[in-house]
């Protein structure tokens, strides 16, 4: 049970921290088609303390799929742009998404994880 609430608590930290570290850098050209990319970097860890922050018992999580969804402002239901990667052993992932999303609402969220 305990172990649950730790990984909730730590899914919905990834989301908000997703969100907060999502950075744009709409200036860099996509060497294929330059388009507009952005990079969204964060990491996945268990916080058993659920104080929603790093701590000195907070541990990385490996192999947790995350996906990012992007939705129109106008039409929420509707995804435009979708992404997905998989933890590394620290628990840092990157997603490089091609695009201008700047008048979309985007989201990062844990789909699954080994444990």
């Amino acid at each position: 049970m305990a172990k649950d609430v730790a990984i909730v608590s730590a899914l919905c930290f990834l989301a908000l921290a997703s969100i907060a570290q999502g950075q744009d850098l709409n200036k860099i050209q996509d060497d294929v088609n330059n388009a507009k990319v952005f990079t969204v970097t964060s990491n996945v860890y268990c916080d058993p303390c659920r104080v929603e922050f790093l701590t000195s018992i907070s541990t990385p999580l490996k192999g947790v799929m995350v996906e990012l969804a992007c939705r129109g402002r106008n039409s929420i239901l509707k995804v435009t742009t979708q992404a997905q990667t998989e933890t590394d052993a620290d628990g840092n992932y990157v997603l490089n998404i091609a695009g201008d999303q700047e008048e979309e609402i985007c989201e990062v969220a844990a789909l699954m994880s080994p444990d």
